[in-house]
């Protein structure tokens, strides 16, 4: 009689599914929606902050300074309104921001456990624990940068342009004094902070 063996092995042709970028492209695909929310909801708490000074600029110079009680009543129910607004908007922003953050993080350990399970045990002879959770880490890092910080440099920036059209159609002059003390801040986060760590 003859004995058939399967034999298990790597070869040139096997599909390697190494870790990357190709890991986070489906999931954000997937919550694609919830991260629009959060955008949006950022950006609508970013106007929020933007009003509520103009707002209490036009209560100091035209409602105080003339003694106009109807005006006061009006400007100060829309600032009421929009800091409700803005909290509300927070409160919904840090909400889906970490159910989002929390599906993908379940959705992820369980694709790692999965890959983990499937690995040989010379795999793991090979390599001390310490790399497997510096691996993990690095996959948290990145998660925590496509649903945290990605977000929050692409509001930043695009609110940077318009912070810089309000100062200057508001005053020239003032968005002059403030861009010029950028270079000092810069000098001083860049080269004096490190020097003292």
């Amino acid at each position: 009689e003859s004995i058939r063996v399967v034999s298990v092995s790597r070869s040139s042709r096997t599909k390697v599914n190494r870790f990357g970028w190709s890991w986070f492209t489906p999931l954000l695909s997937k919550y694609s929606k919830s991260l629009l929310i959060v955008l949006l909801a950022s950006f609508a708490t970013q106007l929020a902050t933007l009003a509520i000074p103009l707002l209490m600029q036009q209560i100091i110079d035209k409602t105080l300074s003339q003694g106009n009680i109807s005006s006061l009543n009006v400007l100060g129910a829309a600032l009421v309104t929009v800091a409700l607004f803005q909290s509300l908007m927070t409160a919904l922003r840090t909400f889906v921001f970490k159910d989002t953050a929390d599906r993908m993080d379940l959705q992820l350990g369980a694709t790692v456990i999965d890959r983990l399970l499937r690995l040989p045990l010379p795999f793991f002879d090979k390599r001390p624990v310490g790399e497997l959770s510096q691996r993990l880490g690095e996959m948290n890092t990145i998660r925590g940068f496509l649903t945290g910080t990605a977000i929050t440099s692409v509001m930043d920036m695009l609110f940077s342009v318009i912070y810089l059209v309000v100062m200057v159609l508001y005053s020239p002059l003032l968005t002059v004094v403030a861009l010029s003390t950028f270079p000092v801040y810069a000098t001083m986060v860049f080269i004096v902070a490190p020097l003292y760590k």
